[in-house]
């Protein structure tokens, strides 16, 4: 009798937790924490097969991550919560020299080899090379859009002759 009278104290102690985190004003009212997946914090699952790691450009040229296919049709929107997260790594001097940069981006396209392909976030990350130190390590995510087309991929821009081959970002879908 004492272990319900105990499992009882602990359902409402959680209960109570809940509550004030919803109604106290914590982040988003903690209801994303909860995996309730309300609000505006970030998403956290990963999944190493949704996973890209690309090799930057050699040279003034792009270089695009495998895509994702969404598998939904074009008449239908994409309601999904998950969003595109972008690692661009550290990148030496060598790789990448004063006024050079590359530019992260995210595309998506109805076809899966990305023909008629738009830029749905652009700028995501802007890597500048300066003071003769190349540039620092950067993160960024975006949600994906209810009217998101089917195939969604990375791209990085490079403005510059160096060769940032030798290094690569990497991309993935979380949840």
């Amino acid at each position: 009798m004492k272990g319900l009278a105990l499992l009882g104290v602990g359902f409402a102690l959680a209960i109570a937790i809940v509550l004030c985190m919803a109604f106290a004003g914590v982040g988003d009212g903690g209801l994303t924490a909860m995996g309730l997946g309300i609000g505006a914090m970030a998403l956290l699952r990963k999944d190493k097969l949704l996973e890209r790691s690309t090799a930057l450009p050699n040279g003034a040229t792009t270089a695009s991550a495998t895509g994702w296919d969404l598998q939904h049709n074009s008449t239908g929107d994409f309601h999904a919560q998950c969003e595109v997260a972008i690692e661009a790594p550290a990148l030496a001097t060598g790789l990448l020299p004063d006024t050079q940069t590359i530019t992260y981006s995210i595309e998506h396209a109805d076809a899966s080899d990305f023909s008629g392909a738009a830029v749905l976030y652009d700028k995501l990350i802007v890597q500048t090379g300066a003071g003769g130190a190349g540039a620092a390590a950067a993160t960024a995510a975006a949600r994906l859009p209810l009217d998101v087309k089917r195939y969604v991929r990375v791209k990085a821009t490079k403005v510059g002759a160096a060769n940032a081959s030798s290094a690569s970002f990497v991309c993935g879908l979380r949840f």
